[in-house]
């Protein structure tokens, strides 16, 4: 059935069809002003957050150099201590040979004959006295001089050496009782998130997490909380408060005391006047949110000694919202007459998955204390609001700070 409209409308539909509404110059000249402030406020923002990235690469350049550092001075102090360096033996000009690999090695000095003197005497025992034995060093005792002609004495018998472990067996034996490890560590990690409805938006994130190490490779997860504000915005459709009067109610009348007169007595009441014309207010109202957050982070290092360590960190981090609590005084309309009130901000979603990513610099602080600094990113997989119109999905740039303590 086709729909009937009437004259009226046509002739408005026709006249109005070309109308158009055009802003005035000052409209114009402020939405300029704050379209150019937006753009310059979000590129400053922008080459803070480039000097701050190009800072933590520099920041993990020095430390990657002073491993390697440490790592090269490791190594030569180890060479030098190793077994089998080639000290000369006694009396023979021929380098000791050192295996370091089995027990007690007897070295053998073939024994000659010389004369002996006073002098020579007194040689011999000087030049057995400059032989550093150390522990498990036992030479064999010095013959009685009477099983000897008079004239003849061994210079040198023999030296039993230490039984020796070579310093590769004894790095394999260090890393075997400390392949698998366990730490726990309270963090603190700020975050700035990026492509939201309010702009710019900073979040603070603590908690308690454990990790399991095995070598190289690790797994930390744990329970934490992200605290962030939010401004919620409304629009508020209203008619103005205009003041009141008195309205007439009823009229009764009664006889003077003669008779002669009616008397009106009058009943009024108050009432309130509207103007009639709707008006639009956008109120904005800050509430705090509350997640619970439970990270799942693998890890890998890739440089490692006792004083450092650098790797990759990367997981899923599963956030739920547990609280929201308003902190600006609820709107007050006052007086006027409130005809409806639309959200324009939507509310916040109750899940919500992210990924992290980042780089972990680990610095020994005492036996079984360690300081982490993480520089992180973290994707979004979805809006943090019921409804987006922001097409981009948000992403955020922290600095995870904790302090782990091995068991």
């Amino acid at each position: 059935m086709k729909r009937r409209t009437h004259p009226v409308d046509d002739f408005f539909r026709e006249a109005l069809r070309e109308h158009q509404i055009k802003p005035s110059d000052a409209g114009r000249q402020q939405f300029l002003r704050e379209v150019s402030t937006t753009k310059i406020g979000s590129r400053s923002r922008r080459t803070r957050w480039l000097l701050a990235f190009a800072g933590l690469v520099v920041v993990s350049t020095a430390s990657l150099l002073l491993w390697m550092t440490l790592a090269k001075e490791d190594q030569i102090t180890t060479a030098e201590s190793g077994v089998g360096s080639g000290r000369p033996a006694v009396g023979s000009g021929q380098p000791a040979v050192g295996s370091g690999q089995g027990a007690a090695v007897k070295l053998v000095v073939p024994t000659r004959s010389i004369p002996v003197s006073d002098t020579d005497q007194t040689a011999k025992t000087d030049l057995l006295s400059g032989i550093e034995l150390t522990s498990g060093v036992e030479p064999t005792p010095e013959p009685d001089s009477s099983s000897f002609p008079s004239s003849e004495m061994p210079l040198i018998d023999t030296i039993h050496l230490p039984e020796i472990t070579s310093g590769e067996e004894s790095l394999k034996q260090i890393k075997k009782t400390s392949d698998w490890q366990f730490a726990v560590s309270v963090y603190y990690a700020p975050e700035w998130m990026f492509n939201t409805l309010e702009g710019d938006k900073y979040a603070n994130n603590f908690g308690l997490e454990g990790s399991f190490t095995y070598g190289r490779y690790s797994l930390r997860t744990g329970i934490g909380l992200s605290l962030t504000k939010g401004t919620n915005e409304l629009m508020v459709e209203y008619n103005d408060y205009l003041g009141t009067y008195n309205q007439l109610d009823s009229i009764q009348f009664h006889w003077d005391e003669m008779n002669y007169h009616l008397l009106p007595t009058y009943y009024l009441s108050m009432k309130d006047v509207w103007d009639s014309l709707m008006q639009l207010d956008y109120p904005c109202v800050i509430k705090r949110y509350t997640y619970l957050q439970i990270p799942l982070i693998l890890g890998y290092d890739v440089l490692q000694n006792k004083w450092m360590s650098l790797g990759f960190r990367a997981g899923p981090i599963l956030s739920i919202l547990i609280q929201s609590k308003q902190l600006s005084e609820a709107y007050d309309p006052g007086k006027n007459r409130i005809i409806r009130i639309n959200q324009v901000t939507p509310d916040r979603i109750q899940t919500n998955w992210q990924v992290q990513g980042g780089l972990n610099a680990s610095f020994r602080l005492a036996r079984r204390i360690r300081l982490e600094l993480e520089p992180t990113i973290k994707y979004y997989f979805n809006s943090v609001y019921e409804k987006s119109d922001v097409t981009k999905k948000p992403w955020s740039a922290g600095f995870r700070t904790s302090i782990t303590i091995q068991f």
